[in-house]
């Protein structure tokens, strides 16, 4: 049983009274937005730093981060090769310093094998700063943090070689990337529909180039909003069966048909007790 198009039609209009009914609150979401932003930084100067943040520092990062100028791993350089972190570094235990890329990046405690992992790791290279945060930074689980405070992580940056106890000369990454205006709005789209329905990587895309973005920069920003697609996937599978009944075989079909994987609409049956 494929009832794409039905219940697509069905959800269409709650989206859209959904939008409408939002439009008088732009400023609020907009507050809201700012404030998620805020309590990232923050944690950037009490994990990283280990201080509270200064205002004026505090607010040229909000606003820069707020308006697209720099991405979240931009942000997150800024700390980490700084001469505050430098110094603070050089006082730390390699146990110490693996445990502060863990709660910065993935705001959690290091589990004992991803520890015993990394500081393996930062005792067989000279430039552990360098190492420990291209790893972290271009972790999912960072990409998750980032848009689960409406921040885009950004893409790879190169960094420069540094030992810990040393501080970049430069404030920014070396060789920055660009992110087109085209593209930000793709994810901030993508992440604003996710807000209110699931949706499948493809099924995501689709919906981007409706809504009148390239194949390309729609690709961008479905790939750079931050989803969990096993997650997606059981969000739909529960949708659909507050509606409908369905055994494990239709759903799994339905879920494909939407765009799924066969293995995340597997996991989702699974999730779901089918």
């Amino acid at each position: 049983m494929r009832i794409k198009k039905i219940v697509c039609c069905f959800l269409s209009v709650v989206v859209i009274a959904t939008c409408v009914l939002h439009l008088s609150t732009v400023d609020s979401v907009r507050a809201a937005d700012t404030n998620a932003i805020r309590t990232f930084v923050t944690s950037l100067y009490t994990d990283c730093l280990g201080r509270t943040p200064d205002s004026s520092g505090l607010n040229d990062w909000v606003n820069r981060l707020a308006t697209h100028q720099i991405s979240g791993k931009e942000c997150a350089y800024g700390f980490f090769f700084s001469d505050e972190f430098a110094s603070k570094a050089n006082r730390m235990s390699d146990s110490s310093f693996v445990d502060c890329f863990y709660k910065v990046f993935l705001n959690r405690s290091a589990d004992s094998s991803g520890r015993s992992y990394w500081m393996n790791t930062i005792q067989s290279t000279l430039y552990d700063t360098t190492v420990l945060f291209t790893g972290f930074a271009d972790s999912a689980e960072f990409a998750q943090k980032c848009a689960s405070y409406g921040i885009d992580a950004g893409e790879h940056i190169e960094v420069p070689n540094v030992t810990r106890g040393q501080s970049s000369t430069s404030s920014v990454p070396a060789s920055t990337p660009s992110t087109t205006r085209s593209q930000q709005n793709a994810v901030n789209t993508a992440q604003d529909y996710l807000r209110y329905m699931p949706f499948s990587r493809s099924g995501l895309i689709d919906q981007l180039e409706y809504e009148g973005f390239s194949t390309a920069d729609a690709t961008y920003g479905v790939d750079h909003c931050g989803a969990d697609w096993n997650a997606q996937a059981i969000l739909c599978a529960q949708s659909y069966l507050r509606i409908f009944s369905f055994s494990r075989s239709g759903l799994v079909e339905q879920l494909v048909f939407e765009g799924f994987t066969t293995a995340q609409a597997e996991n989702a049956a699974n999730a779901v007790g089918l």
